[in-house]
């Protein structure tokens, strides 16, 4: 060759200029991935009104203090946060001390702007499908990366165009 050049040196060289020219591609995401993706806007919409009802149930070890209340909440467009007590019974001290003052934290929080913390994400949760549910549902396992007590371990339940149906679990922490 000339110049003194060997065909290893041009090789190397074609090497190096193919692998500077490359570009790994990202992965096709699956259909598990863009069920996720689905939920995730959904979810985290800020163009729309949200209502839910819950349904807290909690109680001690022993069965002492066993408390149950449902709730309707409503978070609008501009952050807002709202909840409604709408039954109760059992243990006073449960419903105060629990339900009452967890519903107060997360309205205080929504107010400071920290509602992301809690939200369907990525940087909240691991998702992992479930077999179908249903006709047209499907369960999504969700299990927080942090121990938190505004996260929950347990199961939602969507549409197959990733509407939530059902969100039901216990606290993480």
């Amino acid at each position: 060759l000339p110049n003194g050049r060997t065909r290893v040196d041009v090789a190397a060289a074609t090497l190096v200029a193919v692998i500077g020219s490359w570009t790994p591609h990202a992965a096709e995401p699956t259909p598990d991935d863009q069920l996720i993706q689905r939920i995730v806007a959904e979810t985290t919409r800020s163009d729309v009104t949200f209502k839910a009802f819950r349904e807290l149930r909690a109680g001690t070890l022993k069965r002492k203090h066993q408390g149950w209340m449902d709730v309707e909440t409503t978070v609008d467009p501009t952050g807002g946060f709202k909840w409604k007590v709408i039954g109760e019974g059992g243990s006073e001290r449960t419903r105060n001390q629990v339900f009452r003052e967890m519903m107060k934290a997360e309205s205080d929080a929504a107010h400071r702007g920290e509602s992301d913390v809690a939200s369907l994400t990525p940087a909240n949760y691991t998702f992992h499908r479930r077999p179908r549910s249903g006709a047209g549902q499907i369960e999504i396992g969700l299990e927080p990366r942090r121990q938190d007590p505004r996260l929950i371990v347990g199961t939602l339940t969507v549409t197959d165009d990733g509407t939530p149906v059902r969100l039901e679990g216990r606290l993480a922490k």
